[in-house]
């Protein structure tokens, strides 16, 4: 008697099979899926779990057994029961249990039982059979190529025209003709300068709409350096108290501050550094932030179905990855709003609302990173910044990963 078999044929069509004493099979079913990176496409694929809570029978599989081999029920309850039997021997025994063109059970380093599926089977009807298709991506031109397109056929245009013989213009003053009318000279249009004219209209559209095309890069850079420029303050003391840590401003005095004079309102000669202990210029605020956040892991090796013929494998001591289910409560936090000594700082996203910010930093130091409450622009945006660093090199080595693994928009910001 093939347990497998029989097994495998019920998949097809219902969502759970149970064996009565050992546990259940649950299908899943995942849609087409499209790999961006290998691209690669995928049919619908039925992902099959197993639980060892469903022992109870509820007489599918023996029902199926009885009606294929032609024998009563309780013979076919007997034939399952003495299987479940064997199953739990082999397994005692530190044995795999293989299910043909299903999978294999086996014990962990905690004695729970785990489920390996075999993917080379897609029980889901809907794919009719397909397996997953790689194709080349597609090559797009790129908007560099599309402008050099452009301005090369402007210029064979240009060089197809025939060239004047003389460019001189000859001027001609006054000349007398049969019936006494005066004849003057006309300055012909210089054809260069219409060339130029066009030449210089194309450049100024391409320039625009490149811009527009790289809007959101500017809008970051834009966010990056503009604290950098002295004329988006109203005054110098505002410009130097924002920028006091960079190393050409921390000993700028009022009179090489001369770049900029109209924004002068008081007579002081010198502006004095600010204390360069960051301890003195925090301010710490406590939020109290109570979420209930139900997170659910699915187990990167879900059960999967057996094989009536039992072999003498070793178990494997690596033991899968297991589901986290539970409420996390948050508790009250300190934000640190101010910057320390540390002027590399990885920023995730930036709120208007603090109170967004604030929760978002609970969020990311729940995945265990050290986030915090940057700063604030001059727009009033709370920067919240995922890591912070001491030195470039650091920063931006972190910040490849979290682009990679987090957040694809997260970009350094430079105090």
């Amino acid at each position: 008697m093939k347990i497998a078999k029989y097994i495998g044929d019920l998949l097809y069509d219902y969502e759970c099979v149970v064996i009565p004493g050992l546990g259940g099979f649950l299908t899943n079913d995942k849609p087409v899926s499209i790999n961006e990176v290998t691209y690669s496409f995928s049919p619908p694929f039925r992902k099959i779990h197993f639980n060892v809570y469903l022992r109870t029978n509820d007489g599918l599989l023996v029902n199926h057994i009885a009606q294929q081999e032609q024998i009563g029920y309780k013979t076919a309850k007997q034939k399952v029961d003495q299987f479940v039997f064997q199953c739990h021997n082999a397994l005692e025994t530190g044995r795999r249990i293989k299910f043909q063109n299903i999978g294999s059970l086996y014990y962990d380093g905690d004695k729970n039982i785990v489920f390996a599926q075999d993917i080379r089977v897609n029980f889901n009807s809907n794919s009719f059979g397909l397996s997953s298709v790689v194709s080349p991506a597609i090559r797009r031109e790129t908007d560099e190529e599309k402008v050099r397109k452009v301005v090369k056929s402007a210029f064979e245009k240009n060089k197809k025209r025939k060239k004047p013989v003389d460019r001189k213009i000859k001027i001609e003053k006054k000349v007398k003709l049969d019936g006494g009318r005066k004849m003057h000279a006309k300055r012909r249009k210089s054809s260069l300068t219409n060339q130029l004219t066009f030449l210089l209209v194309v450049v100024l559209a391409m320039g625009v709409g490149y811009m527009y095309m790289q809007r959101e890069a500017l809008q970051i850079y834009f966010d990056k350096y503009s604290s950098h420029i002295p004329f988006f303050y109203s005054s110098v003391n505002d410009y130097l108290s924002e920028n006091i840590n960079s190393g050409h401003v921390a000993e700028l005095s009022r009179s090489t501050a001369s770049f900029f004079p109209f924004f002068l309102k008081k007579e002081d000669t010198t502006i004095l550094e600010e204390d360069a202990n960051p301890a003195n210029q925090l301010n710490t605020e406590v939020v109290n932030i109570t979420e209930d956040e139900n997170i659910n892991e699915e187990n990167s090796e879900q059960p999967i179905i057996l094989d009536d013929e039992i072999t003498e494998e070793l178990v494997d001591n690596s033991s899968p990855k297991e589901n986290v289910e539970g409420t996390k409560n948050i508790e009250k936090i300190p934000v640190e709003k101010v910057l320390t000594t540390d002027r590399f700082f990885i920023i995730a996203g930036s709120f208007s609302n603090e109170t967004n910010a604030k929760r978002l930093v609970t969020k990311l130091n729940n995945k265990g990173y050290s986030a915090l409450i940057a700063d604030t622009n001059k727009y009033g945006m709370f920067r919240v910044a995922i890591m912070k660093f001491n030195n470039r090199v650091s920063a931006e080595n972190n910040l490849l990963a979290i682009r990679n693994e987090e957040n694809p928009q997260a970009w350094l910001l430079v105090k």
